[in-house]
């Protein structure tokens, strides 16, 4: 791709016209970076929530673009060493990530009980601990019209502990979440990102003679969140760091490209 050129009055009507996400992977510049060149040329970006306004076509205002001295010609793309520049400082990811821990380092922590939980977690619990669940390798799940959840029995309250302080941190930063039949649906800036939990399972051998049960599926205890960006994925995982400890990092990775 060539460097893409545009005067503010251009790119002011740009960042209005369409989200930063989709803009950015027309451009080959991350999200973040984009917006990093909008704030040094003073353009002003929608708030959290506008393009969800706009999807339900609701009113919404538009920001003027505050005067300037002279109106500067900007410059972008993949060939363009002061965007890329721009996007190997920021690391896009990482960037967002601390901005998140900083504006919600209160809300980001895991307590050991749910308090006030939100109520797509009071019906997941409801699922997940009923009498007529059932077990399918090895994990229960909290199925049809319910957050996307696939855990132990035994991990059961550690998952709800977990995705209620992810789902409060994303209202925080004005993001949305609906469930779309088995999908849990993250939207930020007008698009639908996937997310589930399933704990990590091993498939071992039985001594059954049973064509139908030659393996049997033993949980591990290790959580995976998966996110899902059009074809793309990415899958975040405890290891080093819990995932309790990686709630920003998930929602930063919402925020940009999956993969």
């Amino acid at each position: 791709m060539e460097n893409q050129t545009f005067t503010r009055t251009e790119l002011h009507e740009l960042v209005w016209s369409e989200p930063l996400l989709t803009l950015s992977k027309r451009y080959n510049i991350s999200d973040v970076g984009l917006r990093k060149i909008c704030i040094r040329f003073n353009i002003p970006l929608p708030k959290n929530g506008h393009w969800q306004k706009v999807q339900y076509g609701k009113k919404v205002t538009k920001t003027p673009l505050p005067t300037a001295d002279k109106e500067e010609v900007i410059t972008f793309g993949i060939r363009d060493e002061n965007s890329v520049g721009i996007a190997k400082e920021l690391s896009p990811v990482k960037m967002l990530q601390k901005e998140i821990e900083e504006q919600l380092k209160n809300i980001l922590v895991v307590p050991d009980r749910l308090t006030k939980p939100d109520k797509l977690i009071i019906s997941a619990r409801e699922r997940l601990n009923s009498t007529d669940n059932r077990i399918y390798k090895g994990l229960m799940s909290s199925s049809y019209q319910n957050l996307d959840i696939r855990v132990s029995q035994l991990n059961i309250r550690r998952a709800l502990l977990l995705m209620d302080t992810l789902i409060k941190s994303l209202y925080a930063r004005k993001h949305d979440i609906r469930i779309s039949q088995n999908d849990t649906m993250v939207i930020i800036d007008g698009h639908s990102i996937p997310l589930s939990l399933r704990e990590k399972t091993k498939k071992v051998l039985t001594n059954s003679k049973d064509h139908w049960n030659l393996h049997k599926y033993i949980p591990d205890g290790l959580f995976i969140i998966k996110l899902e960006n059009g074809y793309d994925c990415k899958e975040i995982t405890d290891g080093r760091l819990p995932l309790e400890k990686q709630i920003a990092l998930i929602i930063a990775s919402l925020g940009n490209d999956c993969c």
